[in-house]
């Protein structure tokens, strides 16, 4: 009698550490690929400086920042990302117009969570020649210096929600 009820226990324990593992697994814990994307500073910043360029931004009917194809995996579209997060670090948050006081804080961030991505295995250069970077970049041109840098500052929340959503460890 002894016996039974011990096995009773231990398969009810075992089911219990099943039923638990297996919820566990359906819930899939996304690890970001990068601590800035998940600091609520980093977030803020984002918002502070893409508001003050939206603020003065009066083309409303162009949007910059391409849809994501869904039909990509989660690393396609986070190396597609951190690309523009590149170009971005490169072309448009160098320039002296649109200064906002925090934008210099907001681009270390960004650098690191550029330099994250790339030591996680984002070779950012393979994406260059995406029809969604090509895209981007061709809109910015067609707009213009100014112009095209406001908007591109007015929309790094949207890139930045991108790279939060996209750039995760399943």
């Amino acid at each position: 009698m002894k016996c039974t009820m011990i096995k009773l226990l231990t398969a009810a324990v075992v089911m219990v550490s099943m039923c638990l593992l297996r919820d566990a697994c359906a819930l899939s814990i996304h690890i970001p690929l990068s601590a800035p994307l998940q600091n609520a500073d980093t977030d803020a910043l984002v918002q502070q400086v893409a508001r003050h360029a939206q603020s003065s931004d009066t083309d409303t009917n162009v949007k910059l920042m391409p849809d994501v194809d869904t039909k990509k995996n989660h690393r396609d579209i986070c190396c597609l990302h951190a690309n523009i997060l590149d170009f971005y670090l490169s072309n448009i948050l160098i320039s002296d117009n649109h200064k906002h006081p925090k934008l210099p804080e907001l681009k270390e961030h960004l650098a690191r969570v550029s330099k994250d991505l790339k030591d996680h295995g984002c070779a950012v250069k393979h994406y260059s020649n995406d029809r969604h970077n090509i895209a981007f970049r061709k809109k910015l041109s067609e707009m213009g210096g100014g112009k095209g840098i406001r908007k591109a500052i007015g929309e790094i929340d949207i890139l930045f929600t991108y790279l939060k959503d996209f750039c995760v460890q399943v």
